[in-house]
């Protein structure tokens, strides 16, 4: 089992369900879910995953029963455990909360376009979750906020079968993302701009003279070793030349103007 799956939510939420298991909600409010995931009966019993995102948008999820890669570990950030899921019927739903049945409406083939399906044997599964920042390093970095198609998944969801009851869970599964610090140490996790990227900014007045707009991973501040060819308002690229990660500052080189579209 690996698999990566894109999907879009509009209500932050992640789930993992068999349809099945789960058919008795659609005679429910359609909304029945859309609490505190951690006092739902499914969820305390192990029968679905539910997981608070933060956010709206578009993200990819990597479904394995094995460990996590090594550019995953470099950039885990947080983990959600003690989840687990209940498979009757062969399959397992990964994909946006809106597709939980409810308000009369079954999970139907519509709803599995919005994510995955995936075939696995009946049990009981438990579900750990990682969240994966590598938005900041520049490996994978872009200025149009695009992923590259090399850049590892927003959410790695483990799954593995289980035999013990799961502890109990004490508060709502959601990720915060409000943590600077990543869940393992590592000598090869780079974070922030980096000697001989390219990057782009803006020119601006400051009480001293030119400054330069924060711009490339994680938002440092540049300046240019030499600022006789840009003039104010200028959108310029620059080459970085060193780094004070400490102070989040860079100096670079001008390269050239960009013109407006």
């Amino acid at each position: 089992m690996d698999q990566t799956v894109q999907f879009f939510t509009d209500s932050a939420t992640l789930a993992i369900f068999d349809p099945q298991s789960l058919q008795h909600r659609a005679a429910d409010i359609v909304d029945w879910w859309c609490d505190d995931f951690g006092q739902l009966e499914e969820v305390k019993a192990g029968v679905v995953a539910l997981i608070s995102l933060g956010g709206d948008g578009v993200y990819q999820a990597r479904v394995t029963g094995d460990e996590l890669t090594s550019d995953e570990r470099d950039y885990a950030k947080e983990l959600i455990e003690n989840l687990g899921v209940e498979v009757v019927s062969g399959s397992l739903f990964i994909g946006p909360g809106e597709c939980l049945p409810g308000g009369a409406e079954r999970f139907s083939s519509v709803n599995e376009k919005r994510g995955i399906l995936l075939t696995i044997p009946n049990g009981k599964y438990c579900v750990e979750i990682y969240s994966i920042d590598w938005f900041e390093s520049p490996r994978w970095w872009t200025e149009n906020q695009q992923p590259p198609e090399n850049a590892p998944a927003d959410y790695v969801v483990v799954v593995r079968s289980r035999t013990a009851p799961l502890d109990k869970i004490n508060s709502e599964p959601r990720f915060t993302g409000d943590t600077d610090q990543f869940l393992f140490e590592s000598s090869t996790r780079l974070i922030g701009p980096q000697p001989g990227m390219i990057l782009t900014t803006k020119v601006r007045k400051g009480p001293h003279g030119l400054t330069l707009k924060e711009c490339g991973p994680c938002d440092y501040t540049p300046s240019l070793i030499d600022y006789s060819e840009v003039t104010w308002k200028d959108t310029i690229r620059f080459k970085v030349n060193s780094v004070n990660h400490e102070e989040r500052e860079m100096i670079g080189e001008f390269l050239e103007r960009v013109e407006a579209p």
